[in-house]
């Protein structure tokens, strides 16, 4: 009976190595692609007076990364006839990961209370996005009201384009001319921002508006945070990177270390350096702990206690003694440590 191989055939190791790259980039891959984005949702707003004024409130969409939905419905000052239309993106610091989403939008009239039109929507963003078909009122005439929503849905992180812009649109005659200029909001990556006003080619009572949702690949600084740099392996600085030394068996950046300054030797603190003094022998900083003044000279024996010597504060000066006696805090009444007065000399003009 034959023995069996102790190792694998070669063929099936191959097959089963590249199988584990593969995994790995793709497993790696995928993490890179989820990378966080801001959060948004879009303002909406239409004004009258041919963009110059009566403009009504600004209508917000619920956040992307709280499931987006439905606007309120946006109207100009009075609620009646609006000439120009406004979208913003607008996003803030929350973060959340890449999402499939396409945008929706439905007018209406009566002073946004009847004659609703159909709701329009663009293509997903993992389709490229695009425009929505023409929006207006039931009957195609001059509506009140707008609203816009965002639809997000699960779809694989790889196939989601990063960065999007919304446009608008307006036109009149039913939605067969008099188109305005197409407005568009900054890019996500660019921070986002306002449309300004669209309007249809006369400002005046347009008929249909309609919105895109624009994508492109984001640009890295967006998504995908800067890798780290594995730190290189060396046995000696010829192997590193120019700056670089091999510390520890790892290329870095040389330790900067302040140098040690040289003492100085020093009989008195006249040969030292501004704000030093000679201590021990050698300039350095004055000491900052404070100094126990030293004990007062006994009084030698048969000698009188006088006021300056007796350890007192006999004219309640809060000085006491001679220098000699007591050089902390002396009494300038004293003349000598044999002075029998702590009383200063009072001077008297002739």
């Amino acid at each position: 009976m034959a023995a069996k191989p102790r190792f694998m055939p070669k063929k099936f190791s191959l097959y089963k190595a590249a199988a584990l790259i593969i995994f790995f980039v793709f497993l790696f891959g995928v993490k890179a692609l989820s990378a966080e984005l801001p959060d948004w949702r879009i303002p909406l707003q239409l004004g009258d007076g041919g963009c110059r004024g009566q403009s009504g409130p600004i209508s917000y969409t619920p956040w992307f990364g709280q499931g987006g939905g439905w606007s309120w419905w946006a109207h100009d000052s009075n609620g009646y006839d609006p000439d120009c239309f406004s979208i913003s993106l607008e996003q803030n610091s929350a973060k959340f990961l890449a999402k499939d989403f396409r945008l929706a939008i439905q007018m209406a009239d009566s002073g946004c209370r009847g004659q609703f039109g159909a709701i329009r929507y663009t293509p997903w963003l993992s389709e490229g996005g695009g425009w929505t078909a023409w929006a207006s009122d039931s009957n195609g005439y001059d509506p009140d009201c707008m609203r816009v929503a965002i639809e997000s849905r699960d779809v694989p992180v790889i196939s989601i384009p990063r960065d999007f812009r919304f446009a608008i649109q307006v036109s009149d005659s039913g939605c067969r001319g008099q188109r305005g200029a197409v407005r568009y909001t900054p890019w996500l990556s660019e921070g986002g921002g306002g449309s300004g006003w669209a309007s249809d080619a006369n400002r005046y009572d347009p008929d249909c508006v309609r919105i895109a949702l624009e994508a492109r690949q984001a640009p890295p600084s967006l998504l995908t945070p800067t890798p780290a740099v594995p730190p290189t392996a060396c046995a000696n600085s010829s192997e590193c990177s120019a700056g670089e030394i091999c510390t520890s068996g790892i290329c870095q950046p040389p330790q900067v270390s302040t140098p040690a300054t040289p003492t100085s030797a020093c009989t008195n603190s006249s040969e030292c350096a501004a704000g030093l003094v000679c201590t021990s022998g050698i300039c350095q900083p004055p000491s900052s702990t404070p100094t126990t003044p030293p004990p007062m000279p006994p009084i030698p024996p048969g000698a009188p206690a006088t006021q300056c010597r007796d350890g007192i504060d006999n004219d309640d000066d809060d000085k006491k003694d001679h220098s000699s006696i007591n050089p902390t805090n002396p009494d300038p009444g004293c003349s000598s440590a044999d002075d029998n007065d702590e009383r200063d000399p009072v001077f008297r003009e002739i």
